[in-house]
């Protein structure tokens, strides 16, 4: 973990370049699901970046917990092939079947991901899945 850090990356930015087109996750050069777990987990849950994880991007809110935002912390995370990412760590309660809304009934989702700038925007996505940790509020 990075202790006391924020946010490493604009997640407003990521989230308007999301909804202009900007960034296509359906696309291999804008989005590399970078660890095997994270294939398996989007298996799983039978979700494709540029549907699904689109969405649940557009619903985090920026900012900490204390601040109403979903940002859980900044992280070193490996990829499979061993390189390491400075992450950001999000949270957040979502009904997948009602446009990804926000609810706190619904499941809580985590998403742990990184921003690729040596080129053209790509988001290096880390993990997704069903939240299995407990919330540290």
């Amino acid at each position: 973990m990075l202790k006391g850090w924020g946010p490493l990356f604009n997640l407003s930015m990521l989230q308007a370049r999301l909804r202009a087109g900007l960034l296509d996750l359906d696309l291999d050069q804008h989005c590399w699901v970078a660890t095997r777990g994270c294939w398996n987990e989007l298996l799983k849950l039978t979700w494709t970046p540029g549907h699904h994880l689109r969405r649940l991007l557009l619903a985090l809110r920026p900012g900490h917990h204390r601040q109403g935002g979903d940002f859980v912390n900044a992280q070193w995370c490996q990829d499979s092939n061993g390189a390491l990412w400075a992450c950001d760590a999000y949270r957040v309660h979502v009904d997948e079947y009602n446009d990804f809304r926000r609810t706190p009934k619904g499941l809580a989702y985590y998403v742990k991901f990184s921003i690729d700038e040596s080129g053209a925007l790509c988001l290096v996505l880390i993990q997704c899945h069903l939240d299995r940790y407990r919330s540290r509020a």
